[in-house]
Formats: C-alpha cells, sequence, structure tokens
C-alpha cells in the first residue's frame, strides 16, 4: 500500500472496510497502523481477530526485511451476518458519517443471490452438530438449570404447601424447551453465533450472529413453570423470529406439525438464522446507503439554496444601489435645473426696470447673494468646505 492510499485511510472518517484494514496490517507494522485509528495494538488486534482479519506472524517484517519471499494469509470471505466496514473512534453504524468534500458512496453490492446465500448456509448448518439432551448445556440452558436446582432446594426447605411456580426443568414441556433450546444455541454455536439473553421464563431469546442480533421466540399455549399446569405436557410449541417488515416467502416461524417435531427441524431452523442474519445485515447496509446519499442530497440542495439565496440578496443590494444612484441622479438634475433656472432669474432680475426692492437698492450685493445661493444649489459647483 502506498503512503497515499494509508494516508487516505487515515483521514477517511475512520470507516473502512475489511480488505482495506487488511491491506493496512500487511502493508506496515501493527504499532503504526493503530496510531491511525488513534488506538493501540493490542486493540488492533483485538478488531482484526472480531472481524476475521488475519494480521502477520511473529518475524513476518524481519523477513520481509531481509529480502524473503513471505506470502499473505488470505482474507477469509466475511461471514454471514458481519459488517463489511470497521467503525474506529465513538462513531456508530447507526451515526451519520461526516460529509466532508466530494465524498463519493458507492451503492452496497452483494454477489451471492438468495438461492446462493441460502446452499451457503445450508452447508454450515449441516456440519453442525445437533444435541438431543441436556448432558452438556449451552452457558445459558446451564444458567437455567442451575436456577431450576436453586428453586428446588428452597421449595424443599419451604413449608408452604401451595407452590405458584416450580422450576422449568421438572415439567415434560419445560424440558422438553430447553433441550430444544439447547440444541439450537449449540447448533448455532458452532456456525459461529455468540452470545444469547433470555428473560426469566426463556420464552424469549436474543442470540448474536456475527454482528448482527436477532430476537426469537419459543412459545406455547401454556406457561410450563404454572405448578397447576399440570396436563400442558403435549401443548404443541412453535419457535419464531422476529422481524419487522421482514422480506416475503422469508420463512420465519416453526412449528410442530406434519414436519415433525421441533426437535427434527433444529437444521433448518438454523440455515433460517444464518440467512436471516445476512438479510438483516444487508437491510442495514441498504439504510444506511440510502440515508447517507439523501443527507449527502440534502447537504448539497442546502449549500446550493445558500449560494442562490447569497445571488439572490447580492442582486438585491444591486438593484437597490443602482434605484437609489438613479434616484441621486434624478435629484441631482432637478437641482441642476433649479439652479439654472435661478440664474436665468438673477440675470433677468438685474435687466430688468421694475425689479424688486432688494434688487434696486443694491445690485451687486444681492446678485452676489443670490448666485452663491444658485451654486449651493447646483451639484456641478464645487462647494467651499467652510461653506458646509
Amino acid at each position: 500500500m502506498t503512503t497515499r492510499r494509508a494516508e487516505s485511510i487515515r483521514m477517511a472518517g475512520h470507516r473502512i472496510s475489511r480488505s482495506e484494514l487488511y491491506d493496512l496490517v500487511w502493508s506496515e507494522p501493527a504499532f503504526i497502523a493503530a496510531k491511525r485509528f488513534g488506538i493501540s495494538d493490542v486493540m488492533l488486534a483485538k478488531i482484526c481477530a472480531g472481524s476475521n482479519i488475519p494480521k502477520p506472524g511473529l518475524g513476518y517484517w524481519a523477513k520481509l526485511e531481509s529480502g524473503r519471499i513471505v506470502e499473505r494469509t488470505p482474507l477469509p470471505i466475511r461471514a454471514l451476518g458481519q459488517n463489511e466496514h470497521i467503525i474506529f473512534g465513538t462513531l456508530s453504524h447507526w451515526e451519520t458519517l461526516v460529509l466532508e468534500g466530494d465524498v463519493e458512496f458507492v451503492k452496497p453490492h452483494f454477489p451471492e443471490g438468495l438461492d446462493e446465500l441460502t446452499a451457503r448456509a445450508r452447508a454450515l448448518a449441516e456440519k453442525a452438530p445437533i444435541r438431543r439432551t441436556l448432558s452438556n448445556p449451552h452457558p445459558e440452558i446451564a444458567k437455567i438449570l442451575r436456577k431450576d436446582e436453586a428453586l428446588r432446594e428452597k421449595q424443599a426447605n419451604s413449608r408452604l404447601a401451595f407452590r405458584l411456580y416450580r422450576p422449568l426443568s421438572d415439567s415434560k414441556q419445560g424440558r422438553r424447551r430447553l433441550i430444544i433450546l439447547n440444541a439450537l444455541l449449540k447448533s448455532l454455536g458452532y456456525c459461529g453465533a455468540g452470545k444469547a439473553r433470555t428473560r426469566g421464563d426463556a420464552t424469549e431469546w436474543s442470540i448474536h450472529i456475527a454482528d448482527q442480533v436477532l430476537a426469537f421466540k419459543l412459545s406455547g399455549d401454556s406457561d410450563p413453570r404454572l405448578d397447576f399446569n399440570r396436563g400442558d405436557d403435549e401443548t404443541p410449541l412453535t419457535l419464531a423470529i422476529f422481524w419487522w417488515d421482514a422480506p416475503e416467502k422469508l420463512k420465519l416461524e416453526w412449528s410442530d406439525n406434519e414436519d415433525g417435531p421441533l426437535e427434527e427441524q433444529i437444521r433448518s431452523i438454523t440455515e433460517a438464522f444464518l440467512v436471516v442474519a445476512e438479510l438483516r445485515y444487508r437491510e442495514i447496509e441498504m439504510f444506511q446507503y440510502d440515508r447517507l446519499l439523501r443527507e449527502k442530497t440534502e447537504s448539497e440542495n442546502s449549500v446550493r439554496q445558500h449560494a442562490d439565496e447569497t445571488i439572490q440578496q447580492e442582486d438585491s443590494r444591486l438593484e437597490k444601489l443602482t434605484q437609489g444612484r438613479r434616484q441621486e441622479l434624478f435629484h441631482d438634475a432637478a437641482k441642476w435645473k433649479r439652479a439654472e433656472e435661478l440664474r436665468a432669474y438673477i440675470s433677468a432680475a438685474l435687466a430688468a426696470p421694475c425689479a424688486s426692492e432688494a434688487v434696486r437698492e443694491n445690485r451687486e450685493l444681492w446678485a452676489a447673494w443670490a448666485m452663491a445661493e444658485a451654486d449651493l444649489l447646483d451639484p456641478l459647483k464645487c462647494k467651499d468646505p467652510k461653506n458646509e
């Protein structure tokens, strides 16, 4: 990577693609690359690991300086649901990037169609082992089982005969729920899913798949925790992924039906989770692109409108200035005409035999005064500052 390209990455709003960061960390030592983003090389290593970007190993730069040919570890394909861009600093994916200069936005492109995407997700799901028991529980399922054991001990030591709630795993349906959830969470974990969270009744869940968080629900017609629901063991269960305004023809719900119980649909459900995670990522990317493009257009329109208003204001100022100068011209011409008329009158008055008494008393003094008045009125006459 050239110095110019590295500098452009540093100045690119701290938002770069996986391939750009990959090129950067393989073009200069990590402690130099990290400074471009104001972070440590340890933090840069964590970011690369989280984005599945390989880094040079120990001795890479020494071998390179010695002239040895060292091959790069290829950049793996972006995982399903993984963000293509890495954002450094306080800027989040939902915040708008700073629009500076002539910024060009490239519309996100996803080469994999839905069929190819589904095939890729299916290949991952088919390799995942399916757990049929709770012998090796997922961490969140293990947490529920520990709470059940604590509740069981508490109730055993209680003198109260009436119990509203019972441990979830004590009922047939409750234990079945945990087995289904454990199988799904373990399967998704094998495919790269991260943390999972649930509420107290283990009905509503959220799970991280790459950089996306999906919410889902496993429910039936009754609550297996209630102690009086002893006959609900055969209640059908339904698992549904939450997605507001989801694409059409995308399956987001599974139930105990002719296709079999949910336990036998874990692979297809896992496949659907992976597909949904990728489609959610694409939806967010398109939303971001449309928003940035819209804000860029609005910014350009605002600049253009401001420029138009500035031009209009200048035109208005010049028009007012022209009108003022025109009025001043007409006013000066009128004053000059009055001065000329006044001089003509003075000449006529001095020649008239029947002049006024003021003229007859002292013609020279009156003529000097009258001509001075005409000169003061005449805009073409230079004025004496002393007379101003």
